[in-house]
């Protein structure tokens, strides 16, 4: 009697054992199974957290208004331009001006008188003999008939060859574009050309002078009241003038053209242009100026 129950409670004990082995391994394998989870679930919490942070930046870099630096800097920097709301081509603004290409077959266009919608003007080449060179005219009394923003012309060269061309205005550049109809059998030579050329310098019987709109307009702040009263193209002429000075190589023919034929105006002075910071050549009453008549133009757009 005592044997089996020595037996039976062997076999309790026994079975207690596994079922608590069971559980532990079960609690174990339910630890792990956590483990795994929370670590996948941190790192795709990280990742996540990165994605989102780079679209905020993506999202404030677009969307991050300009500082008042920033405006003010652009705001300056539009000043500076030699703007003028009329596209049409004026052909009084060429009205004896010499252009010059620094490549290409043409050296220099010669322009003479206006007459309406007209214009004449000398084709010269440059030619280099035992290497001295000198300017030919290679095409003689052309006139040139304006239609929208094109100058066509017909021409005879001088070894007879005959042909037509066009100059297109570009801002104030020019270009060219000959060609020949109906060649000379007397030479090998005809005037195909195209060509880029640049306003260089005045010429001929052109009226010049020394006057400025403020001549003191780099020394002194000027006055509203002052500037009331003038056209919105004197106030153009009175801003620009401040550039001038500086030798400011201008890409609208009007502003070109006025102010080459200024005495004191000297473009090879001192290049700028638009990209050029402000501060670093206009003084602070040069600035104020410019801010007063721009001021003023926009009162009388």
């Amino acid at each position: 009697m005592i044997k089996k129950s020595i037996i039976i409670l062997t076999i309790m004990l026994i079975l207690t054992g596994c079922e608590e082995s069971e559980l532990k391994g079960s609690n174990n394998s339910k630890i792990v199974e956590t483990i795994d989870n929370d670590s996948s679930s941190e790192e795709d919490l990280i990742l996540d957290d990165i994605e989102d942070s780079n679209e905020t930046e993506e999202i404030n870099e677009t969307e991050k208004p300009d500082s008042p630096e920033q405006v003010d800097k652009k705001e300056e920097i539009d000043n500076l331009k030699d703007t003028d709301e009329s596209n049409d081509i004026k052909l009084s603004y060429y009205e004896h001006f010499i252009y010059t290409s620094f490549d290409g077959d043409v050296s220099t266009i010669t322009f003479g008188s206006v007459t309406e919608n007209q214009i004449n003007f000398k084709i010269l080449i440059t030619k280099y003999e035992s290497n001295v060179s000198s300017q030919v005219i290679i095409a003689d009394n052309c006139i040139g008939t304006l239609r929208g923003d094109v100058l066509e012309f017909d021409f005879v060269d001088n070894y007879n060859n005959k042909g037509s061309g066009t100059l297109k205005f570009d801002k104030d550049d020019i270009l060219l574009k000959t060609m020949i109809h109906e060649e000379s059998p007397a030479t090998d030579y005809s005037l195909e050309a195209e060509s880029k050329l640049f306003r260089e310098e005045t010429y001929g019987d052109i009226k010049t002078d020394s006057s400025y709109v403020f001549p003191d307009s780099n020394s002194r702040y000027l006055k509203e009241e002052e500037l009331t009263g003038l056209s919105k193209e004197d106030l153009g002429y009175a801003r620009n003038e401040i550039f001038a000075r500086y030798g400011y190589f201008f890409n609208n023919p009007k502003y070109a053209s006025y102010f080459h034929k200024k005495t004191w105006y000297d473009r090879h002075a001192l290049i700028i242009d638009a990209s050029d910071k402000p501060e670093d050549y206009l003084n602070d009453f040069e600035i104020k100026n410019i801010e007063l008549i721009k001021k003023i133009e926009n009162k009388q757009d």
